[in-house]
């Protein structure tokens, strides 16, 4: 049995499930966004016979259904509700763990929320890819020299990017951007990181799945709109996306990392420079991999699906 576990909107897992209708091969799908009930779970001395599955983490967090409790002591109820709060954070974890623990995987939970981007970073450097390099501070003073030292910084968030909604009228996005006016930053401020700016030829978005690479140049350096973040998309001018092929160096020292990091697959960004020196720059184990397989044609839903049947 293929064991899927994604968010009930994601269409990547609706893809891959196609394949596997297609292929008549069976599959269980549970969307973590949609609690689950939990029953009986029955822990004794009984033999337990391995299952043969596989899992596919794709996305998301299992949520498992609890009554509503009420008690009429105010401080009662908030101590009350953090103690089952825990009580189901154990729970949780159990259940994830049992799936996991008799099945091959693609993808693991844990793994995903606890990859530390400046964790990375660090890895990434002793496995020998290049980084620019990076300043985490919260001081006029050290940014100041910081910005002497490489004349044209960047910054972004240090953990995953998230959308906010302003006022309900839209949302704002969190992009990379230049750093130009530091003479207005108060003495000290809240954690921020900053990196070189890297003059790139073009940036790749590199998709991985057990040790198999489906990269695509970017060449997102000739709109102005892109340039810095090419997230920041410019939907009336899109930028020109081709299938790259990665020298056999990069792939050694990105399977070296993704070995460190224990990932089977994960979405990784890196740029080229102007003198086809490569750096790495962060790894998204979840993310989207349909705007790599679509520009490119590597039919990445079908690879993934006989992926999964073929570790069956």
């Amino acid at each position: 049995m293929i064991n899927i576990i994604s968010e009930y909107a994601d269409s990547s897992t609706n893809k891959v499930i196609d394949w596997l209708l297609y292929y008549n091969h069976a599959f269980n799908r549970i969307n973590a966004d949609v609690s689950l009930k939990c029953q009986d779970i029955i822990i004794d001395n009984s033999k337990i016979k391995k299952k043969k599955d596989i899992l596919w983490f794709r996305r998301g967090r299992i949520q498992l259904k609890n009554p509503y409790v009420v008690f009429e002591d105010e401080e009662l109820d908030k101590d009350l509700k953090e103690q089952l709060t825990n009580e189901k954070r154990i729970l949780t974890e159990y259940v994830y763990r049992k799936i996991k623990s008799n099945s091959k995987s693609i993808g693991d939970f844990y793994k995903t929320i606890d990859l530390n981007k400046l964790n990375v970073l660090e890895k990434a450097k002793e496995t020998g890819l290049k980084i620019p390099p990076t300043l985490i501070t919260t001081s006029k003073e050290s940014l100041v020299t910081f910005f002497r030292e490489h004349k044209n910084i960047i910054t972004k968030a240090i953990s995953d990017v998230k959308a906010f909604n302003y006022n309900r009228k839209g949302f704002i996005y969190t992009y990379t951007s230049m750093v130009e006016d530091i003479e207005s930053l108060p003495d000290e401020f809240f954690p921020s990181l900053f990196q070189k700016n890297i003059s790139k030829k073009y940036e790749l978005r590199v998709f991985y799945l057990n040790k198999k690479f489906y990269s695509m140049a970017i060449f997102s350096q000739n709109d102005s709109q892109t340039k810095t973040d090419f997230r920041n998309y410019n939907f009336e001018k899109p930028n020109r996306n081709v299938p790259y092929s990665l020298p056999r160096v990069v792939k050694v020292k990105i399977n070296k990392l993704m070995k460190v990091l224990e990932l089977e697959t994960g979405s990784l960004d890196l740029l080229v420079d102007e003198n086809d020196d490569y750096y790495f720059l962060e790894i998204n184990p979840v993310g989207q991999y349909g705007m790599v397989s679509y520009p490119c044609n590597y039919y990445l839903d079908k690879i993934i699906a006989e992926e999964l049947i073929r570790n069956k």
